[in-house]
């Protein structure tokens, strides 16, 4: 089986849950969009993609997250089109068995902002305006799609209260997922390209019980910096 591990990183919080024409504007920018397809059956790493995005001048990042992913405004001036990331996004998860991510909600919301401000954008011409729209979706209706968060929270069981005192588990960071499931916590996270290693660890776990270190040299090394 083939998995495909994406994660964002962005220039901020959304002001707003809603996602239409009329609050794009309250969407933060994607500044980093990593991927890889793994084949589950061969134990390898069939592509790995990590971009930073660019952003034009007028979008700032706010010294908050900068603090949290260390992406600058002066690393997206030189990043990569996000036309282009997209392109080769959604070539590949038409590739794969199954799409990953850890609060994968966030992320695929990110996705649609972004295609609606280039379907919304005058600048670009109808005939490229209809593929965004196919992309759109094809993000919207996917049905194979996993999140790491959302499947572990009774594993986790990570109790706190309510506003009214009552407990319940609340959904697990990645963080604490992978010290739930290894009994290690990984350094070095709100990268997006170390947090799709770190949650191809922990997929795998779930799903097969296999530790990735174990059954992929390439995978350890990668993994070198981040434990």
């Amino acid at each position: 089986m083939k998995v495909l591990i994406f994660d964002t990183e962005t220039t901020g919080l959304p002001k707003t849950r809603v996602i239409s024409p009329d609050t794009l504007h309250l969407w933060p920018n994607l500044v980093q969009f990593s991927y890889l397809i793994y084949d589950t059956d061969s134990s390898k790493n069939e592509k790995i993609c990590d971009f930073i995005v660019r952003l034009s001048e007028d979008i700032i990042i706010s010294e908050e997250s900068t603090n949290i992913h260390g992406i600058t405004n002066e690393m997206t001036r030189n990043g990569a089109d996000i036309d282009d990331v997209f392109e080769q996004f959604f070539h590949d998860i038409s590739k794969v068995d199954q799409i990953v991510g850890h609060n994968v909600e966030f992320d695929i919301n990110m996705i649609r902002v972004e295609l609606l401000r280039i379907i919304n954008n005058c600048n670009y011409a109808n005939e490229v305006k209809t593929v965004y729209k196919e992309y759109l979706f094809a993000i919207t209706t996917n049905t194979k799609i996993f999140c790491t968060m959302q499947e572990t929270i009774e594993l986790c069981n990570i109790q706190v209260l309510d506003k009214k005192g009552k407990p319940y588990a609340k959904f697990p960071k990645l963080v604490e997922l992978h010290e739930k499931l290894f009994q290690q916590t990984p350094k070095n996270l709100h990268n997006s390209l170390n947090d799709i290693l770190v949650t191809l660890r922990c997929y795998m776990k779930i799903k097969f019980n296999i530790d990735v270190i174990d059954v992929s040299k390439e995978i350890k090394k990668q993994f070198k910096n981040l434990l």
